[in-house]
C-alpha cells in the first residue's frame, strides 16, 4: 500500500493510510498515516458504534488536513476489550 500512496501523492493527490502496526508501517512507508489501536477488521471501532466510527473518520479528516510532510500520527484510539483479536495483534506486536 505504502508504493501505492507515494505513488499518488507524486501525482498530486493527497493519501493518508491508517496504521495498526507502527513497526510495519516504518517500513513499508507510507506518505502519511493515521495509528489507530484497534484490532484487524474493527479498524474504525467495533461493529454497531457509529460514535467511535465517526471520531476515527474525523481524526483521519483532521490528519490529512495537518499533516503537510510524510510521517505517521498518533492518535488516542485503543482497544479497550479483551478479545481474541486484540490478543492476536498483541501477538503480533512482540
Amino acid at each position: 500500500m505504502g508504493l501505492i500512496q507515494r505513488g499518488l501523492d507524486d501525482a498530486g493527490l493527497s493519501t493518508l493510510s491508517i496504521t495498526q502496526i507502527p513497526e510495519i508501517s516504518a517500513i513499508v512507508k507510507p506518505s502519511r498515516s493515521l495509528f489507530v489501536g484497534h484490532p484487524f477488521g474493527l479498524t474504525f471501532g467495533d461493529l454497531y458504534d457509529s460514535g467511535t466510527q465517526a471520531a476515527v473518520l474525523r481524526a483521519m479528516i483532521d490528519a490529512a488536513e495537518v499533516m503537510d510532510a510524510p510521517g505517521m500520527r498518533a492518535s488516542s484510539f485503543v482497544w479497550s476489550k479483551d478479545d481474541e483479536r486484540y490478543r492476536q495483534l498483541r501477538k503480533i506486536k512482540g
